[in-house]
């Protein structure tokens, strides 16, 4: 009996340091990625990818999404180690993939058309945004509307483009809002209509792309005389660094 006793005790015991042990690891953990996502956050990407590696092993798939925009962007500025950077870059995105992540499955579905860091798989790609696209993705839906427009990937279907584009200008994507301006204003992808080209226009500004601002001071000036509102778009987008908007607004002030 006291046997027993002692074995239930000595069990117990082990359960409680099995669980503390575990909470204690899974606190240090936390705070290494707490610490890694403070390096993205401030730029500081090698440093980021340094604190990623410690605890690659354990990353849940937003922390492999933001490894993997550490390693493009440090990429960009280290040459010598560009290749092992996008290797990784990679393998994390799939991983994140794998795991639902619908950013990461976006980007990979990119990176597998343009063939530039991997090999090109557009299979591969259209499973990827048709999975991004279910869990209402928008960039997903801007890829997959782009790419059916351009008949890139699968056969061109301009209807269905227009729909998938919409979908992501729902969901505020600013590359959709200009995206839908620039096909309402050149009427291919979609009808002519200036009205439209403006609105889809004014909300990419609106939504941050200086683009989008640049083309919604266009037509308020060459269309609507609208001369102090189109240079309060142009200064706008100026400030944000925008290069047409400056030489527009310097055309402007030497009339």
């Amino acid at each position: 009996m006291m046997k027993r006793k002692m074995g239930a005790i000595m069990m117990l015991v082990f359960l409680l340091v099995s669980f503390f042990s575990l909470q204690a690891q899974n606190t240090r953990f936390d705070q290494q990625v707490q610490t890694a996502k403070s390096y993205y956050d401030q730029k500081r990407y090698y440093t980021a990818i340094q604190s990623y590696k410690e605890i690659e092993t354990m990353l849940r798939p937003q922390d492999r999404y933001y490894y993997a925009v550490c390693l493009a962007e440090e990429a960009k500025s280290n040459a010598t180690y560009s290749n092992v950077y996008f290797a990784e870059k990679l393998r994390q995105l799939q991983l994140a993939s794998k795991n639902g992540h619908t950013k990461a499955m976006s980007w990979l579905a990119e990176l597998f058309v343009e063939g530039k860091y991997s090999p090109q798989n557009n299979t591969e790609a259209l499973q990827l945004l048709s999975n991004a696209c279910a869990s209402n993705n928008p960039k997903a839906m801007y890829l997959n509307a782009s790419y059916l427009n351009e008949g890139r990937i699968t056969k061109r279907d301009s209807v269905q483009a227009y729909s998938w584009m919409q979908r992501a200008a729902e969901k505020n994507f600013p590359e959709a809002l200009l995206e839908l301006g620039n096909w309402h204003y050149q009427g291919k992808g979609a009808a002519k209509d200036l009205k439209k080209a403006e609105y889809y226009w004014k909300m990419a500004g609106e939504a941050g792309l200086t683009d989008g601002m640049y083309n919604y001071a266009y037509l308020l000036l060459t269309t609507k005389n609208e001369v102090g509102n189109g240079i309060k778009q142009l200064n706008h987008a100026s400030n944000l660094g925008h290069v047409p908007s400056r030489y527009m607004l310097g055309t402007i002030y030497t009339q």
